[in-house]
């Protein structure tokens, strides 16, 4: 596997976990961290479905040149 893909694999597999950091917490903070929550958790589950299809990719290209290769 080259090293892009890997560390292709490793960033997705950090992303999907996450953690908030301790804040003095008011109600406007709270819906403010939940819709930036919902907006984020979209665009990285978009980003990671978008990783996990170029590695796919990467996976059947590099099995078709090892084909070709025999």
């Amino acid at each position: 596997m080259t090293d892009a893909s890997q560390y292709a694999r490793e960033f997705n597999k950090n992303c999907r976990s996450y953690y908030i950091n301790a804040y003095p917490l008011t109600p406007d903070l709270i819906a403010s961290m939940a819709q930036q929550s919902i907006i984020l958790t979209q665009k990285l589950t978009q980003a990671a479905s978008h990783i996990d299809a170029l590695l796919a990719e990467i996976d059947r290209l590099n099995n078709r040149t090892n084909e070709e290769s025999k």
